[in-house]
Parts: C-alpha cells; sequence; structure tokens
C-alpha cells in the first residue's frame, strides 16, 4: 500500500496561497471612499447641460464630469506618447 502524503502538503501544492499587495489595499480604501462620497451626494441639483437643463443627483453630474475628465487625459497623454514616438524614431 502507497502512502497518502500530509494534507497540508497537498493544499500547499495545488492552491498557491494568494497575497494581498498594496495596489488591491489602496483600491478598496478609494472604492470605499467613493462610495461614501456618492451616498453623500443624492440631492438634487439643477445643471446646464449642452441640450437643456434638468435637474439631476450631484453625484451623477459629478460622475459626468470625472469621466469627462479621464477622457481628456487620456487623450492628452496617447498624444503626447505618440510624439515621443515618432521623435525616437
Amino acid at each position: 500500500m502507497a502512502t497518502r502524503p500530509h494534507t497540508s502538503e497537498l493544499d500547499h501544492e495545488s492552491k498557491p496561497r494568494r497575497r494581498i499587495t498594496a495596489t488591491q489595499i489602496g483600491f478598496a480604501i478609494v472604492l470605499c471612499l467613493m462610495l461614501a462620497f456618492a451616498l453623500a451626494n443624492f440631492q438634487y441639483v439643477r445643471v446646464n447641460w449642452i441640450f437643456g437643463t434638468w435637474r439631476t443627483p450631484l453625484i451623477v453630474a459629478l460622475g459626468v464630469a470625472f469621466l469627462l475628465g479621464a477622457g481628456v487625459g487620456a487623450l492628452a497623454v496617447r498624444q503626447r506618447t505618440s510624439r515621443k514616438k515618432k521623435k525616437s524614431a
């Protein structure tokens, strides 16, 4: 009869332990802060959009502004990196 390895040896070989990194902890903290910010900003505000004016929750207006800013920033970074590649080539 063959002897079976100890169960802790099997667990160690089949499932490597996953370590929590500082990036994951930082992401969780930022996510919690964003959730708290969103829950604190549900009052309705009057917003002048391009296509008209209406009342919307403040968090929606802030979210749209954030997404537009992130998009413009991403385009600027992309353009800068493409210019650097053209100069080095």
